[in-house]
């Protein structure tokens, strides 16, 4: 068990499958048992773990990266495509993430990949950390979302 506190303090069951380090903050895939879904938890956020004592059968390591697997190949629906600048290379080879690739086109640098709904915001700030070297070219409503989120940011001046 787990207290578990990014958006409200509860307490969770999950089997952590392992732990990954990105952009200056370490990460956990687990599964969570009670909604029976996979779920990328930030370990800052962990108050406190205990095990579970319950009785119940762990899933085995061929059963989590079946989870894992089934997560990445389709939690992430929605497609989107961005075009990006020399610089824009730059950065995404040095910080991308595993839901996206660089694809080369006819001299065009590409990110081509996919996310969910529920990481709509986490996109917009992680394209918006890209500034002027992207373009998003599909789907319609990332391209909205991010310019409502330039928008508030020139509001903030």
């Amino acid at each position: 068990k787990t207290k578990y506190t990014q958006y409200k303090e509860e307490w969770k069951i999950y089997q952590l499958f392992d732990l990954f380090y990105r952009s200056g903050v370490w990460f956990c895939n687990a599964y969570d048992v009670e909604q029976a879904k996979w779920q990328v938890i930030r370990c800052d956020y962990l108050t406190e773990l205990s095990f579970d004592d319950s009785g119940r059968q762990a899933f085995t390591q061929e059963e989590m990266e079946s989870f894992l697997h089934l997560y990445e190949t389709e939690f992430h629906d929605i497609a989107f495509e961005c075009e990006l600048t020399d610089y824009g290379k730059e950065l995404f080879l040095k910080r991308h993430y595993p839901n996206m690739k660089l694809v080369e086109v006819e001299g065009l640098a590409l990110i081509q990949g996919s996310y969910n709904e529920e990481h709509e915001d986490y996109m917009i700030q992680y394209l918006i950390s890209l500034g002027k070297h992207v373009k998003i070219i599909f789907p319609e409503s990332l391209k909205e979302m991010y310019k409502n989120e330039l928008q508030r940011i020139i509001d903030r001046y």
